[in-house]
């Protein structure tokens, strides 16, 4: 008995178990299965959204989005020495957000701010309030509403006394305009551009090509208050400024043609004169005038 158990070897486990039954792998096959399937669905709808989003996801979409306009400025206008005759320069324009006019704790009266800012703007009284008043196509009154643009003739104090005065319902911001810096000289010559950007005559018109500039654009998502995130940034464009235009005008010869056209009209008591000055080996144009004059800074006078 004793050598019988001896003998006889002793069952020996498999280290990592046994191979699965048909049972095992039926179900492991389902399970795959199964995630192939839920995966699968996921990744077409994924695809539908991104590829062929319907009108609702595409318009809430746009509402966390926002878009900046980004400027260049225009080109500049020299004479034959380099002086300059025109570029673009920032002036300052005040709106208001009728919202705070109308606020208790910012403003008192609106009547008496009305009042007392129509001499420093040189508006109506009935104007500002008409500005204090005005609503938007739901009944609602607007936040931003502009009160005076380019202003000339108020500086960075009296500007400030405003601000402070509303209670902050009133704001300045900077914005382009072309300027003119000889004034009234070669004034004809070089035409004007309007404050709605329109252009009038002049080498402004017939070199608009190349003075133009192409505004860029910055678009990215928004924040709760509509402030743009630099990092969410999703398109931007920069500007491309304008060309430099150089003339073959001498400024000071041209502002002595036009004392002389001045004092010509006077004695001949004429109500237009033109005068021309030209180099007689190169044909350029050194002088060119039209009179009566204007300051094509104040076009509109």
């Amino acid at each position: 008995m004793a050598a019988a158990r001896k003998g006889k070897k002793k069952a020996v486990k498999p280290r990592y178990g046994t191979a699965p039954g048909r049972v095992q792998r039926a179900r492991t096959y389902l399970v795959m299965g199964l995630f192939f399937c839920i995966f699968t669905a996921i990744g077409g709808r994924l695809c539908q959204l991104h590829l062929y989003p319907s009108a609702r996801l595409l318009q809430e979409e746009e509402v966390h989005q926002g878009y900046r306009t980004l400027e260049a400025p225009r080109g500049e206008i020299f004479d034959r020495n380099g002086l300059l005759l025109a570029t673009d320069r920032e002036a300052p324009s005040v709106w208001v957000d009728p919202r705070r006019i109308h606020d208790p704790k910012r403003v008192a009266s609106p009547q008496v701010l009305a009042a007392w800012l129509s001499p420093q703007l040189g508006l109506s009284t009935e104007a500002i309030l008409a500005a204090f008043n005005k609503r938007d196509s739901k009944g609602g009154l607007m936040k931003d509403v502009t009160l005076k643009r380019f202003i000339q003739d108020l500086d960075d104090k009296a500007l400030a006394a405003m601000v402070l005065e509303s209670g902050h319902a009133l704001g300045v911001r900077d914005t382009t305009t072309r300027y003119y810096p000889q004034a009234t000289t070669a004034s004809h010559l070089l035409g004007f551009l309007s404050r709605d950007g329109e252009i009038a005559e002049g080498v402004e018109q017939k070199m608009d090509d190349h003075l133009r500039s192409v505004a860029g654009i910055f678009r990215a998502r928004v924040d709760v208050g509509r402030n743009l995130l630099d990092s969410e940034t999703l398109e931007r464009k920069e500007p491309k400024g304008g060309e430099d235009v150089h003339l073959s005008i001498d400024t000071d010869l041209q502002r002595v043609l036009e004392r002389a056209l001045d004092k010509r009209m006077a004695e001949c008591e004429a109500p237009r004169a033109m005068g021309l000055l030209m180099n007689p080996h190169t044909g350029a144009i050194l002088a060119l005038a039209n009179r009566p004059a204007f300051d094509p800074n104040r076009y509109n006078e």
